[in-house]
């Protein structure tokens, strides 16, 4: 599939999410409309965005690219780099990225895990990891793989490999077929 056509078709998935979570019309969103300005989105909203587009694209949007939208074209130009680069590591290592779901929680600590889903870039990794880190001895990480290989939970253990020798405890699994055929087919 040329790039062009990838592209074409994340931007009309972006336009499609973006005007259901904002609530405005598909045709309402123009390069120049100012998101802060005419639709009054906040920093919050935008991340509850960016959190859908990622999920619905397979990709990860940098906070610190976010922080700099202001347009709708700011917003496209973000997503369509983010979808160029994970098309490029594809094209690298010949493999789809890995889409995880990750639970970290700690028995003696109240409340809900905390969760964080997306793509396991070393970046990613690195995160959970500090996440893990804060909780301490006798937390627990449990990844959720996605994406549908069978040598995926190797790998998925090997980045995550240092937590386990700081005491916390890592559980890997794939997901259930039904969930990954109904991610892959949004990808």
């Amino acid at each position: 599939m040329r790039i062009s056509s990838i592209l074409n078709q994340a931007e009309a998935r972006l336009r499609a999410i973006t005007a259901d979570r904002l609530g405005v019309a598909e045709g309402d969103l123009h390069p120049t409309l100012s998101l802060v300005d005419e639709l009054a989105i906040d920093s919050l909203d935008l991340a509850e965005l960016a959190a859908s587009v990622e999920e619905e694209l397979a990709i990860t949007l940098p906070d610190t690219a976010l922080d700099a939208v202001r347009t709708y074209a700011d917003l496209v130009g973000v997503v369509l780099a983010a979808v160029e680069a994970r098309r490029a590591r594809e094209a690298d290592t010949g493999l789809p990225p890995v889409r995880i779901v990750a639970r970290i929680s700690r028995a003696a600590v109240p409340g809900p895990p905390l969760e964080r889903s997306g793509e396991l870039t070393p970046y990613f990794a690195q995160t959970l990891v500090e996440d893990a880190q804060r909780l301490g001895v006798g937390s627990r990480l449990e990844v959720t793989i996605i994406t549908p290989s069978p040598a995926t939970i190797g790998s998925v253990r090997q980045r995550l490999a240092p937590l386990g020798a700081r005491g916390i405890e890592i559980r890997v699994e794939h997901a259930p077929l039904r969930t990954r055929l109904r991610d892959t087919s949004a990808a």
